[in-house]
């Protein structure tokens, strides 16, 4: 009888470790804040915003800092996203209109690989388009430290210190061309399991949740 009741007593101990609650102060919970905060946009794309291909660029390119620049299409026809060609292309007028000018331009289309990574999305309210090229998707990657809950005001707060990892990361963005091209990306592949960021947690009725946005 003292066994079967010393096994009873442990297996509900077990029970009751097992079951804590969502308003605790603890790693599994802050993880779990944390990854949802991180998967709420966890596409990760190059930044490279364009309307419509093909994309046509002029030969002999002005300096006057234009988007979309032959230093970018040449990165990404680097990696094998997208392909040239030079051909004979109409000038638009000021107004969009076509006109009867011919021009040599250099000519870049998405290759069947560009497809594969090309997210199209349409820009908010009849604003620009937002598609572009995405390279993975980010992740949590551990909770390196937080700092002790504040319960002397509502709402309770918990200041999260954490690093994120890539998954399904696309091998082109380790290329040395497109990296030096495309730093952004470069500086979020190359933090990947080091850089440490910051969010701050609040408790609601729910269980912990971030505060703001991404």
């Amino acid at each position: 009888m003292k066994s079967r009741a010393h096994y009873l007593g442990v297996g509900c101990l077990i029970l009751l470790t097992g079951c804590g609650s969502k308003e605790d102060a603890n790693e599994k919970n802050f993880g779990t804040a944390i990854s949802r905060f991180v998967e709420q946009s966890n596409e990760l794309c190059t930044g490279f915003r364009v309307n419509q291909w093909p994309i046509d660029l002029p030969l002999e390119w002005p300096a006057d800092g234009r988007p979309n620049g032959p230093q970018q299409m040449t990165a990404l026809e680097g990696v094998g996203l997208v392909s040239s060609t030079i051909t004979d292309a109409a000038q638009n007028d000021v107004f969009g209109r076509a006109g009867g000018v011919v021009r040599k331009v250099k000519r870049y289309e998405l290759t069947s690989k560009g497809r594969r990574f090309y997210r199209e999305k349409a820009g908010a309210q009849g604003m620009m388009s937002e598609s572009d090229f995405c390279y993975g998707n980010a992740a949590l990657g551990s909770i390196v430290r937080w700092e002790g809950t504040v319960k002397g005001g509502e709402p309770q707060q918990a200041r999260m210190t954490y690093t994120y990892k890539i998954e399904d990361l696309a091998e082109w963005t380790k290329d040395a061309t497109f990296q030096t091209v495309f730093q952004k990306v470069a500086g979020v592949v190359e933090g990947a399991g080091k850089r440490e960021l910051q969010k701050t947690l609040i408790l609601t009725s729910t269980g912990w949740e971030a505060s703001g946005g991404n």
